[in-house]
């Protein structure tokens, strides 16, 4: 099954529920989330009572309106005790939600001064805090619970940030950054600076960032404008092997994960493929995982039921969910979306497992993936 990565590299799981969870690991134009394993089991969240979820597939709540432009990321988490969703906008804001009720909580995250491509949520200092990139080449941290900007602006991208995601890298807490200038860049949170020199590799934009560890090394995967995915060395800053090919096309979202035990990525690119890459190997694992019929956008990993899934978001406007042991769809493509779907993230409520998206139509949804 997916599981979380332990030893030197942290990654705290995207789930909700659990007493003591400190956050989530990632998130990624996010499109690049590492998940940890979610169950269908029934139970509360910090006094939050447990609501049987609708079918497999199913809205959970009526579309969250609040954005004023396209919703690029979603990060999922909790805030005293409250599942939320983070998400990032084209109209230059960040907001949060109470992914329970269905409500926007508290105001929204201004500064960015172009779209929010990515965000993150992580622990720092005791409390959640967000993390998020923009098109205005910067990194910015955040209080959620009131909607302050934490420190200064984190600088040194010379383009616009496509994506980010958060860790802990031996003990400190960092997000890891990928954008317009072809580079990936390590910030210590604790510290408000950049860690080393930026990892340079990629020819063109790169799209997405996931966190995870291969064979007791904190790694990076990154996917990029130039079709390629690359694991990078977080400890050692260089890359690890030879690009791994596939995608024809961009590569627009990345995920890590475990699978049955082996270190894995899941990809998606403007081929309209999802990959499945084996990280100890080297290589593609399998056959890709073909469905959508247009650019992938977005993966998050989970697993249902004890079985390891990824969840994609599409310019085909759906949202699917796909058996990665099995390497097949589960279900139908869940349908609802206007538009493009940007990104989409795996969760758990109190009733069972979920996956939010949002799309180009500026709406948040919550789709139900309880037992089928």
């Amino acid at each position: 099954v997916l599981a979380s990565a332990a030893a030197a590299f942290v990654l705290v799981p995207s789930l909700l529920g659990r007493p003591g969870d400190r956050g989530p690991g990632g998130g990624a134009t996010t499109t690049s989330t590492a998940s940890a394993p979610a169950t269908t089991r029934t139970g509360t969240t910090a006094g939050a009572t447990a609501t049987a979820l609708p079918p497999f597939g199913t809205p959970v709540h009526p579309p969250l309106a609040g954005h004023g432009n396209d919703v690029r990321s979603i990060a999922v988490g909790a805030l005293n005790g409250t599942p939320i969703a983070l998400t990032g906008s084209d109209d230059t804001t960040a907001r949060v939600w109470d992914l329970v009720r269905g409500t926007a909580l508290g105001a929204p995250l201004e500064g960015h001064t172009k779209w929010v491509r990515g965000v993150a949520l992580i622990s720092l200092h005791g409390a959640q805090v967000a993390v998020t990139a923009s098109d205005d080449a910067t990194v910015r941290v955040w209080d959620p619970a009131t909607g302050k900007q934490i420190g200064d602006p984190l600088t040194g991208h010379t383009g616009g940030v496509k994506t980010v995601a958060t860790g802990e890298l031996d003990g400190t807490p960092v997000a890891v950054s990928g954008g317009e200038d072809g580079t990936v860049r390590i910030w210590d949170l604790a510290a408000h600076r950049q860690l080393g020199a930026p990892l340079r590799g990629h020819r063109g934009t790169v799209w997405s960032v996931a966190l995870w560890t291969l064979g007791g090394t904190p790694v990076a995967v990154t996917g990029g404008e130039d079709g390629t995915v690359r694991i990078w060395d977080l400890r050692a800053r260089r890359q690890i092997g030879a690009p791994l090919t596939g995608h024809r096309g961009r590569i627009r979202a990345v995920a890590a994960g475990e699978l049955d035990g082996a270190p894995v990525a899941v990809s998606g690119g403007d081929d309209a493929t999802v990959r499945v890459w084996d990280l100890a190997r080297h290589r593609q694992a399998g056959e890709p995982l073909t469905g959508h019929t247009a650019p992938v956008w977005s993966v998050s990993l989970g697993s249902l039921g004890g079985d390891p899934v990824a969840v994609t978001g599409g310019e085909d406007r759906t949202v699917r969910v796909w058996d990665l042991r099995a390497h097949r769809p589960l279900g139908a493509p869940f349908r609802g979306h206007t538009d493009i779907v940007w990104s989409v993230a795996f969760g758990l409520l109190p009733g069972g497992p979920v996956t939010v998206s949002g799309g180009r139509d500026g709406s948040v949804r919550v789709w139900s993936l309880a037992s089928r």
